[in-house]
């Protein structure tokens, strides 16, 4: 049996003394931005450690009035970058911080920061990031619109890449593992593979539909949804998941590509050999890591959904933790095709330039997230797409 914890004494800013109602599975969804007022959102542990050793947790908020089965939209948060300069072997994650901490003290590598994060996307905890505004808006359109949304935590700081004994990170230097694209695919996983579901413990009795999967990366979320949608490709014929349950990707404020990132941010690169660690690559070879672009780019075959499948791509070219000219080459060939060949790869999307100086957009404004929701569900693309085939 689940127990509620009252709204007005865990959720208020002022009140909260834990990052989250650890002691309660399930407690009501609450937020000012929507009149969504029937959702509630459980929170699952997982076998999976941080690297401070606590067990990481996924989240699912969805409507208790949904009986049907709904669309699935998985949520990875922004703010999942991040290494120490000098890892030491009895303590790995204390020292200095590429990423810094948050006004706390808690860093990416943490368990509190995962939660936190987290519930912050959500619009349910004080801001943590002083770069972002995440008032929830995201999530209250997918919900609103009849969503279940499933949102691991990050406390690797990988850019939901790695997974221990199937991509590793360098643990020589960093002393503890990596598992951020674990939990990321096991979200996707779960929703075809009953043992996984199993695993994870995915409740039956929460409304899905696996055959509609939206994929939604915020920030370095999105280089998780590169990822998914990279080992998606890497299963031949869809053996695992199904190419076509994705529905609809929606990317806002994403790193698409690492070499121009490291090109552009001092620190970046060194972070990057870590995360992308293999003891054969040269340098060129770990900035060189699938991009949305590529992707794009290896559309062949009548399964293969991501030329055709509705793509939302929001970003800004004043982005202050975007180098600016990140997105141009997968725009050119999104909308022109490689080298301007004036054959576009991608036959349904909505691409929207914001041009404001901050960072990760549809979550601090819920027209824009309505908008975003909209399309994905639909297809249609609205006046703010600023380029699109609709």
């Amino acid at each position: 049996m689940r127990r509620l914890l009252p709204f007005a004494l865990a959720l208020t800013a002022g009140c909260w003394s834990t990052p989250e109602p650890v002691d309660f599975t399930t407690i009501p969804y609450e937020t000012s931005v929507s009149d969504v007022n029937t959702a509630v959102v459980r929170s699952l542990r997982t076998a999976l450690r941080c690297p401070d050793g606590q067990a990481a947790r996924y989240y699912i908020i969805y409507d208790e009035t949904v009986t049907t089965p709904a669309p699935v939209a998985i949520v990875l948060h922004s703010a999942s970058f991040d290494y120490l300069y000098d890892p030491r072997p009895d303590d790995p994650i204390f020292g200095q911080h590429f990423a810094g901490a948050s006004a706390e003290g808690v860093t990416q590598l943490e368990w509190t920061w995962g939660v936190q994060k987290t519930w912050e996307t959500m619009g349910m905890h004080p801001r943590v990031d002083p770069s972002e505004v995440n008032n929830g808006t995201l999530i209250a359109a997918l919900l609103e619109k009849g969503f279940t949304v499933l949102m691991p935590m990050n406390c690797w700081g990988d850019l939901w890449h790695n997974e221990s004994g199937y991509i590793n990170n360098d643990t020589s230097i960093e002393f503890f593992e990596r598992n951020g694209g674990a939990l990321s695919w096991r979200m996707l996983q779960m929703l075809h593979d009953e043992y996984t579901a199993d695993s994870y413990g995915l409740p039956d009795d929460v409304p899905i539909d696996p055959d509609q999967v939206y994929l939604v990366g915020l920030g370095d979320g999105g280089r998780g949804v590169i990822d998914l949608l990279k080992r998606m490709y890497e299963y031949d014929e869809g053996e695992i998941v199904p190419w076509e349950s994705v529905k609809g990707i929606l990317l806002d404020s994403a790193i698409e590509d690492l070499e121009h990132w490291a090109r552009n941010v001092d620190d970046v690169e060194d972070g990057l050999n870590r995360i992308f660690y293999d003891p054969s690559a040269t340098t060129e070879t770990v900035l060189s890591q699938w991009s949305l672009r590529r992707l794009y780019n290896q559309g062949v075959g009548p399964k293969w959904p991501l030329n055709s499948t509705p793509i939302a791509y929001i970003y800004s070219s004043s982005d202050p933790k975007v180098p600016n000219g990140n997105h141009d080459s997968l725009l050119n060939v999104m909308t022109k095709g490689v080298d301007g060949d004036n054959k576009p790869r991608a036959s349904n999307y909505c691409i929207i330039n914001t041009k404001d100086a901050a960072h990760v957009f549809t979550n601090a404004d819920i027209i824009l997230a309505r908008e975003a929701v909209e399309y994905l569900l639909t297809g249609e693309p609205s006046k703010k797409c600023t380029q699109s085939s609709g």
